[in-house]
């Protein structure tokens, strides 16, 4: 009887402990209490499970993914190719980098027929879905002549949001609408860069932040080097949406529509923009800033006629000189207190880090920011 009453409390106790053990590295999913990502299994279970996709995870360690090759790390989200699909599953929670990084994500993928959305999210879609405060380094996706929508990040953006991310290094080559960040936009970009990347579009529509934007891209930048048959920007490649507080100094090749800062501007606005990166095209529709623009505004947009590519009528060219003259930006009405700054007779203008009245550094203004302001000013008045 007692041995009967042991093995039953074992049972029990057992019971207990693994309902209690959270997946992941912890936590149960909620935005009080996000699943903690620490290691590259934790993240590869992402995609492994489509239940979690409209959770919040946390990650809490740098992560290095190179022991998944070929398409073995499970891609988080999917999506048809059809936006009103119902067979789509798109990433609708929240992934927090919590300025962690993932190094070396690979992905080579030729498929056989047309096929959408590669990257380590696939799909995100959702009022409150976000990817925010990651870094991803040293990217290798590859693509091959049917894949469209690929990037290291996201491959497909569709109501969601990519916030304070960046991509480093690395390459991405798909058939068409490439990027660092997001293959296609329909939501917002904001206050995130691609540096030093490799992005090539087979067929075309490439962009170093992304490869078409239908939405918003604010106070982003890029280099490196964007390539591929047309529609080629050193930001953008293709923008049907808007463009502000934003810069290129990325080289630009293509055979068509190539742009410094985006390849074609198709009824879009493109607003406090500069691009420095030289260009390189034989067709006619090429410019410094933009390609091409058909029914789109640019104003207040610069660059560089000593370092970029031709005039083609499209924004304002200005020697290298006044492009690192503060007084050429802030006469056009650019914000040099809360978004840009310049080294003057330096530098290009540049993002600020953090605005102007964020004393903590934590990405807005509000009274902490006071009660630093004011400690400090107490601390001088009692002197």
């Amino acid at each position: 009887m007692k041995t009967q009453s042991f093995l039953i409390l074992s049972m029990v106790v057992l019971l207990a402990t693994s309902a209690s053990v959270s997946a992941y590295s912890g936590g149960d999913g909620s935005p009080e209490n996000p699943y903690l990502i620490a290691t590259a299994e934790d993240m590869n279970e992402i995609g492994a499970d489509s239940n979690d996709w409209n959770k919040h995870f946390l990650l809490v360690a740098d992560i290095n993914l190179a022991d998944y090759t070929g398409t073995q790390f499970n891609i988080i989200g999917y999506f048809t190719g059809n936006y009103i699909s119902p067979e789509n599953k798109p990433f609708t929670g929240v992934f927090d980098g919590n300025r962690h990084t993932i190094s070396n994500f690979t992905y080579e993928y030729d498929p056989p027929i047309w096929s959408d959305g590669v990257g380590i999210f696939c799909f995100v879609d959702g009022s409150n879905a976000e990817i925010k405060n990651l870094g991803i380094i040293a990217p290798c996706v590859f693509g091959g002549e049917y894949l469209e929508g690929v990037s290291a990040l996201v491959g497909i953006i569709g109501s969601g949001r990519i916030n304070n991310c960046y991509v480093k290094g690395g390459k991405i080559i798909g058939y068409s609408y490439i990027a660092g960040l997001a293959g296609a936009n329909h939501g917002i970009i904001s206050d995130s860069y691609v540096q030093d990347a490799n992005v090539a579009g087979g067929r075309g529509i490439a962009g170093a932040i992304a490869g078409m934007n239908y939405g918003q891209i604010r106070n982003c930048w890029s280099n490196g080097f964007v390539q591929g048959n047309w529609r080629i920007g050193g930001l953008v490649g293709v923008n049907k949406g808007t463009i502000s507080n934003c810069y290129s100094m990325a080289s630009v090749m293509a055979d068509d529509y190539a742009g410094g800062l985006v390849g074609e501007n198709f009824a879009g606005n493109i607003l406090n923009c500069y691009s420095i990166g030289e260009v390189s095209s034989d067709s006619s529709h090429v410019g410094g800033l933009i390609g091409s623009g058909w029914y789109s505004i640019a104003v207040s947009c610069f660059w560089d006629i000593e370092t970029g590519g031709p005039d083609n009528g499209i924004g304002t060219p200005l020697l290298t000189a006044q492009m690192q003259t503060e007084s050429t930006f802030t006469d056009a009405g650019w914000d040099f207190i809360e978004i840009w700054d310049i080294g003057e007779n330096q530098t290009y203008p540049f993002l600020r880090i953090y605005p102007a009245g964020d004393l903590n550094h934590d990405g807005r203004v509000d009274m902490l920011d006071f009660a630093i302001f004011a400690s400090r000013w107490l601390k001088v008045v009692g002197q």
